[in-house]
């Protein structure tokens, strides 16, 4: 049977049936779930709206100019399909 003293304090809960002598926060020795190294959800959200447009423009700026660069520069002994 249950001792219906133990759940008389205010700061006890289910979790925690007895009565310490001292006050403190319990949720403070928890880790916040929702945050991943200080960062919540949203927060990664919102950095990925700007970070990701600018990655993909940056890529795609570096790959065509590196392709149209190679283009340019043919090695003699390559002979292209379409000539004779």
């Amino acid at each position: 049977m249950v001792d219906p003293k133990c759940y008389a304090s205010k700061t006890s809960t289910l979790e925690n049936p007895i009565n310490l002598s001292h006050e403190y926060d319990a949720t403070a020795f928890y880790k916040n779930t929702n945050k991943l190294f200080g960062v919540s959800p949203s927060d990664i959200d919102k950095y990925s709206r700007v970070v990701f447009p600018v990655c993909f423009v940056c890529f795609n700026l570096m790959y065509w100019i590196i392709y149209l660069h190679i283009s340019d520069v043919l090695d003699e002994g390559i002979v292209p399909l379409g000539s004779k």
